[in-house]
Order: structure tokens, then sequence, then C-alpha cells
């Protein structure tokens, strides 16, 4: 991702309690990014020596509390979606809740993150959200358990040498393509 000519590693870590307080189970998730090189991947490959973590856009222990179960980098995808030769870091985050939801949904609706690498590391360039509600419309049907990004995949479906995204939610027998 960082256009050096080396394979660079990332794992989803979407259980991971760290930012908000962990008593209370809160798993709101990261993504470890190691950068490839002549000697690899660092000393151990383990978390305290990762070259970037990616964590949820918009954290705060106010949501930790609200919506505890996020699970960013459930699923990750490597893709060129800009058609520049460098592949994007996907990351999905299928517990994510809409602020506009709450308090009347019972699941999260999802969403997909697209990071843009480069030479000085990532970048959000784009977010995928699933279904949004109006304010006094939200019901368990309308928003809750969509839960988009449970399952992604990543190619060029169309043609334009430019990758699309295959989405998965709960809640629907089909996918969500962009």
């Amino acid at each position: 991702w960082n256009a050096d000519g080396f394979v660079d590693v990332a794992i989803g870590a979407p259980s991971y309690k760290g930012g908000c307080d962990p008593t209370y189970g809160e798993r709101v998730g990261r993504v470890y990014v190691w950068n490839g090189g002549p000697a690899g991947f660092g000393d151990s490959g383990t978390p305290a020596n990762a070259d970037q973590i990616l964590a949820p856009a918009g954290l705060s222990n106010a949501l930790c509390y609200t919506f505890p179960t996020d699970g960013f980098g459930a699923e990750l995808a490597s893709a060129d979606r800009t058609g520049d030769g460098i592949d994007e870091l996907v990351v999905s985050d299928p517990g994510y809740f809409h602020a506009e939801c709450y308090p009347n949904t019972i699941a999260g609706q999802g969403r997909v993150s697209v990071f843009r690498g480069g030479t000085t590391g990532f970048a959000l360039s784009e977010t995928v959200r699933g279904p949004t509600c109006s304010s006094g419309q939200c019901d368990a049907d309308q928003c809750g358990g969509n839960t988009l990004g449970e399952a992604m995949a990543a190619g060029d479906l169309d043609g334009d040498d430019r990758a699309d995204l295959v989405m998965s939610r709960s809640s629907s027998s089909s996918a969500d393509v962009v």
C-alpha cells in the first residue's frame, strides 16, 4: 500500500477493546499494518511494532458505551479503487451504528471504509454506509441488523480498470456493489 515495491500485510482485530473501557466488553476493532521491505516485516510482527494502526473514524468514549460492537477490521480487502496503480485497503465495520438511528435500532447498520495508500501512510478516501434512517422512522426492519460488510470481496467487475466492492448484508439475500 505504500508503493515501495514490497508486499505489505494488514491484520484485522475486530474484537480489540482499546479506546473504550474494556470492563464493559466493548469491541471497537483495529487494523494493524506492517510495511514489507528488504528485511521483511520487522522483528516479530507484533502489534507493538506495527508500522501503522487504523481505528474506526469518529470514535469517542460516549459512542463506546452507546454502540459497543463495531467490529472494525472484521473483513479486509486490497484493491485499486482509483486506478492509480496503488491498492487501497478496504476495511469493514459491520456493527457500526449510524447516530441518526439511535436509539431505535437493535443492531448495527455497518459501514465499509476505503483507505488510500501511499508513501506517507493511509488516508480515509471513501466510506460506504449501510441503510440510513430518517428521524422517527427507525425500526429493526429498516435499519437494525443490516451489518453491511459482514463479508466482502473486490475486483474489476465492469472492465474499467478500477476495483469494485461487493459487500453482503445479513438482512438481505443480495449484495451491494459499488
